[in-house]
Protein backbone atom coordinates (compact mmCIF):
# COMPACT_ATOMS: atom_id res chain seq x y z
CA UNK A 1 0.00 0.00 0.00
CA UNK A 2 1.04 3.39 -0.63
CA UNK A 3 -0.08 6.65 0.74
CA UNK A 4 1.03 10.22 1.80
CA UNK A 5 -1.34 10.92 3.86
CA UNK A 6 -4.46 10.44 6.06
CA UNK A 7 -7.56 10.80 3.32
CA UNK A 8 -5.52 8.25 1.05
CA UNK A 9 -4.32 6.27 3.84
CA UNK A 10 -5.13 2.21 3.93
CA UNK A 11 -8.03 1.15 6.63
CA UNK A 12 -7.85 -2.95 6.01
CA UNK A 13 -10.56 -5.40 7.79
CA UNK A 14 -9.69 -8.93 7.37
CA UNK A 15 -11.62 -11.36 9.00
CA UNK A 16 -13.48 -14.56 9.16
CA UNK A 17 -11.05 -16.36 6.88
CA UNK A 18 -8.91 -19.71 6.76
CA UNK A 19 -5.51 -19.47 5.11
CA UNK A 20 -4.57 -22.87 4.65
CA UNK A 21 -1.77 -25.85 2.77
CA UNK A 22 0.25 -22.57 1.85
CA UNK A 23 3.34 -24.36 0.29
CA UNK A 24 5.16 -21.13 -1.87
CA UNK A 25 5.25 -17.87 0.09
CA UNK A 26 4.58 -16.30 3.07
CA UNK A 27 0.54 -16.92 4.03
CA UNK A 28 -0.11 -13.66 4.87
CA UNK A 29 2.11 -10.70 3.74
CA UNK A 30 1.27 -7.30 4.85
CA UNK A 31 3.59 -4.31 3.49
CA UNK A 32 3.10 -0.21 3.65
CA UNK A 33 4.81 2.60 2.62
CA UNK A 34 8.09 2.92 4.18
CA UNK A 35 7.93 6.36 4.99
CA UNK A 36 4.31 7.28 5.65
CA UNK A 37 2.62 5.16 9.04
CA UNK A 38 -0.56 5.96 7.69
CA UNK A 39 -1.56 2.01 7.09
CA UNK A 40 -3.60 0.16 9.67
CA UNK A 41 -4.68 -3.24 9.13
CA UNK A 42 -7.14 -5.48 11.63
CA UNK A 43 -7.47 -9.27 11.31
CA UNK A 44 -9.43 -11.50 13.40
CA UNK A 45 -10.71 -14.28 13.54
CA UNK A 46 -8.97 -15.76 11.02
CA UNK A 47 -7.26 -19.04 10.86
CA UNK A 48 -3.77 -20.03 9.49
CA UNK A 49 -3.24 -23.58 9.30
CA UNK A 50 -0.46 -26.46 7.41
CA UNK A 51 1.82 -23.49 6.13
CA UNK A 52 4.81 -25.10 5.15
CA UNK A 53 7.32 -22.41 4.39
CA UNK A 54 10.36 -23.58 5.76
CA UNK A 55 12.25 -20.35 4.36
CA UNK A 56 9.71 -17.87 4.59
CA UNK A 57 7.57 -16.08 7.51
CA UNK A 58 4.11 -17.55 7.48
CA UNK A 59 2.91 -14.42 9.24
CA UNK A 60 5.01 -10.85 7.76
CA UNK A 61 4.02 -7.52 8.85
CA UNK A 62 5.89 -4.54 7.50
CA UNK A 63 5.34 -0.70 8.06
CA UNK A 64 1.74 -1.70 8.85
CA UNK A 65 -0.10 -0.61 12.50
CA UNK A 66 -1.94 -3.93 12.92
CA UNK A 67 -4.23 -4.85 15.11
CA UNK A 68 -4.93 -9.03 15.57
CA UNK A 69 -7.22 -10.32 17.69
CA UNK A 70 -8.42 -14.09 18.56
CA UNK A 71 -6.91 -15.33 15.38
CA UNK A 72 -5.69 -19.27 15.22
CA UNK A 73 -2.81 -19.85 14.09
CA UNK A 74 -1.89 -23.46 14.09
CA UNK A 75 0.62 -26.18 12.90
CA UNK A 76 2.14 -24.26 10.34
CA UNK A 77 5.79 -24.69 9.63
CA UNK A 78 8.33 -21.13 8.58
CA UNK A 79 11.63 -19.42 9.52
CA UNK A 80 9.56 -17.23 11.56
CA UNK A 81 5.74 -17.62 12.71
CA UNK A 82 4.68 -13.90 12.94
CA UNK A 83 7.61 -11.19 12.10
CA UNK A 84 6.43 -7.73 12.10
CA UNK A 85 8.50 -4.90 11.40
CA UNK A 86 9.29 -1.60 10.13
CA UNK A 87 8.61 1.15 13.09
CA UNK A 88 11.79 1.15 14.58
CA UNK A 89 12.78 4.90 13.46
CA UNK A 90 9.47 6.41 14.04
CA UNK A 91 8.53 8.68 16.83
CA UNK A 92 5.03 8.81 16.87
CA UNK A 93 2.88 6.80 19.29
CA UNK A 94 2.09 3.70 17.09
CA UNK A 95 1.17 0.49 18.67
CA UNK A 96 0.81 -2.80 17.34
CA UNK A 97 -2.13 -4.86 18.98
CA UNK A 98 -2.28 -8.52 19.44
CA UNK A 99 -5.23 -9.62 21.50
CA UNK A 100 -6.30 -13.44 22.50
CA UNK A 101 -4.47 -15.10 19.54
CA UNK A 102 -3.49 -18.58 20.01
CA UNK A 103 -0.18 -19.88 18.29
CA UNK A 104 0.22 -23.48 18.56
CA UNK A 105 0.65 -26.53 16.63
Amino acid sequence: SDSNGVPTSLKAVIHNNVFADNNVTETVYLEGRRSSPYQEVTLYHNYVTRSHVPYKDVILLNQVVANLTENHVFNNLGYHIMDVYGFGRVRAPIFQTFYHNSFHK
